[in-house]
């Protein structure tokens, strides 16, 4: 199963954001648990929206990616809250 994040930040934070995301990154590539980031390409109103992609994930993913969100000060960042949504590969 793959898990795709989505949140929305204000283009003025972008570097603050950058800097969460790589604490995020550090902390869940300890655990074997790589990722990947992307943004829309335009911010619309000042706001971008960012994606975080996670491949391959354990059954307890959800509790741990909220206790490194939670270290990596990136919920000060979001506008609203991050939404996480979750796909299984389809076999034809």
């Amino acid at each position: 199963m793959h898990c795709y994040v989505y949140f929305k930040a204000h283009l003025s934070n972008q570097t603050a954001v950058l800097h969460c995301l790589t604490y995020l990154r550090t902390s869940l590539d300890q655990l074997g648990l790589s990722s990947e980031v992307q943004k829309r390409p335009n911010a619309h109103d000042g706001v971008e929206t960012w994606m975080e992609i996670y491949r391959d994930i354990p059954e307890d993913f959800e509790e741990t990616l909220a206790k490194a969100v939670s270290q990596s000060g990136l919920d000060s960042h979001v506008i609203g809250k991050r939404h996480l949504e979750y796909f299984v590969a389809v076999t034809f």
